[in-house]
């Protein structure tokens, strides 16, 4: 997962953007939306390829099909709807790599409930 994160880099991408929206150069922002637009079709074509061939957990899971759903925005245009998609990815990914940290890669143990 680190490889593909790593590629598309949410959080490089936002403070890239945010540098782009305060300059006001239009042309800038444009070709800001071009060139992050081919890695992003690469990445989701990686992430739907994970979700089929090995069902991840919730977390993961949710992180993938944001990949994919951010890639739909650039392929779309819909250029007002990344930022928010951008953050919710970022976060997203610190989470996920938080679990990793403390529960290791098979995540959160499931919650189970007792009978009483």
């Amino acid at each position: 997962m680190e490889p593909i994160m790593n590629e598309i880099a949410p959080h490089k991408a936002l403070l890239a953007l945010a540098d782009l929206q305060n300059s006001g150069q239009n042309s800038d922002l444009q070709a800001f939306w071009e060139s992050e637009k081919p890695k992003w079709i690469l990445a989701a074509e990686t992430a739907k390829n994970r979700i089929r061939s090995e069902h991840p957990g919730e977390s993961l899971g949710a992180l993938l099909r944001n990949i994919v759903m951010t890639a739909e925005l650039f392929q779309s245009g819909r250029f007002d709807a990344i930022e928010s998609k951008l953050r919710e990815l970022d976060s997203g990914w610190l989470a996920y790599k938080t679990d990793i940290a403390i529960y290791g890669p098979g995540g959160a143990p499931k919650e189970t409930t007792s009978p009483e």
